[in-house]
């Protein structure tokens, strides 16, 4: 018979992003919109439980806080506008 334990997971998070942008006009119904979000502060706690009696309780959950500054994470998104 499969033991079944009651888990869950808690995330609470903050980010602070600065996005420059470039639009560029094609004509005057279409533009291209350019721009690289870049993660200047990134705040995340998590904490995670499972109730499982074969387990002590201080270690049932676990988790913690992490910070992290400019992250080296890089997206660059190109759109365009079409004005109606």
């Amino acid at each position: 018979m499969p033991l079944i334990f009651y888990r869950y997971v808690k995330k609470y998070g903050f980010s602070l992003n600065f996005i420059p942008r470039i639009m560029y006009t094609v004509s005057t119904k279409i533009l291209l919109d350019l721009n690289i979000p870049i993660k200047v502060y990134d705040l995340r706690e998590e904490e995670q439980k499972i109730e499982n009696p074969a387990i002590p309780i201080r270690q049932q959950t676990n988790g913690g806080l992490a910070s992290v500054f400019f992250e080296n994470v890089y997206t660059i998104r190109l759109g365009i506008v079409y004005k109606l």
